[in-house]
């Protein structure tokens, strides 16, 4: 793993001659609020100081190469050949493709990233990726995209390439992160503020349990299928139930006997 910032300068110099603007695109942890995001819930992130520095340079050519520096891989594509690979490759392939859909033109760069955020450790550096590069190329082409735009494109970076039908939280709380500070946000507006979180006689752990998970497997996928049909079920029943924002714990218990048994977990 390529931990430090100097190490992927270095790595930069190696492999190309420009001068590489630098990035910081935070991991981030979650106080409230597991799967409520694309629940129409409120959320607590936080940004944290792990994440992924991200060296970048346009190239003036129609190149597109990245080196993955903490597993050693390169993508080698032209701003003309977007599409679908596998694995990390989609992150940052998806964030092209959202990009030219959008119909902005992205010149060739060079880039090399890589940090101290562990994969699959649920802190997650796929949204540090995506959402890096793109703060990153709004900066370096001068996109003119604000930072609620980012993070947008970056969940649809991750639904359309990666194909993990992810809420917005990730993508927001890498984007809108402030020192000391953890992020209530509304997931229906996007209304947001920071909450001052400075403990002085606490302090949050995160440990590694070494246990990899990877949301692109589809047991993320199927746990928001799930809490769709229990959704559709319980608004079958009652027109009010549009959103479970709507819907209060008794009124989904006293409904338990219409919902199959994971389904009722899911919508409680």
């Amino acid at each position: 793993m390529a931990n430090s910032l100097n190490q992927i300068i270095e790595i930069f110099k190696q492999n190309y001659t420009e001068t590489p603007a630098i990035f910081f695109s935070p991991g981030r942890l979650n106080l409230i609020g597991e799967h409520i995001d694309y629940n129409d819930g409120f959320v607590l992130p936080a940004a944290i100081n792990r994440g992924i520095w991200i060296a970048i340079q346009k190239n003036n050519t129609d190149v597109i190469h990245c080196i993955a520096a903490d597993v050693q891989e390169k993508l080698l594509v032209t701003t003309h050949t977007i599409q679908k690979q596998n694995g990390w490759r989609n992150y940052i392939l998806g964030v092209l493709h959202v990009l030219q859909q959008d119909k902005k033109t992205i010149g060739g760069f060079h880039c090399v990233f890589g940090g101290n955020l562990p994969q699959g450790a649920g802190l997650s550096s796929s949204a540090a990726i995506e959402a890096g590069l793109l703060f990153a190329l709004n900066k370096l082409f001068q996109l003119g995209y604000n930072p609620i735009q980012l993070a947008l494109f970056a969940q649809l970076a991750e639904h359309s390439y990666a194909g993990v039908e992810c809420g917005i939280m990730d993508m927001f709380a890498n984007l809108f992160g402030k020192n000391a500070n953890a992020i209530l946000l509304d997931c229906v507006t996007l209304e947001y503020k920071w909450v001052p979180f400075a403990l002085k006689d606490h302090v949050v752990v995160l440990i590694n349990s070494n246990v990899h998970h990877s949301l692109a497997s589809g047991e993320y996928n199927k746990r928001r299928a799930e809490c769709n049909e229990g959704l559709s079920i319980l608004s079958a029943l009652n027109k009010e139930y549009y959103s479970f924002r709507n819907i209060l714990p008794e009124e989904v218990k006293a409904n338990q006997s219409v919902l199959p048994d994971t389904i009722f977990k899911r919508c409680l």
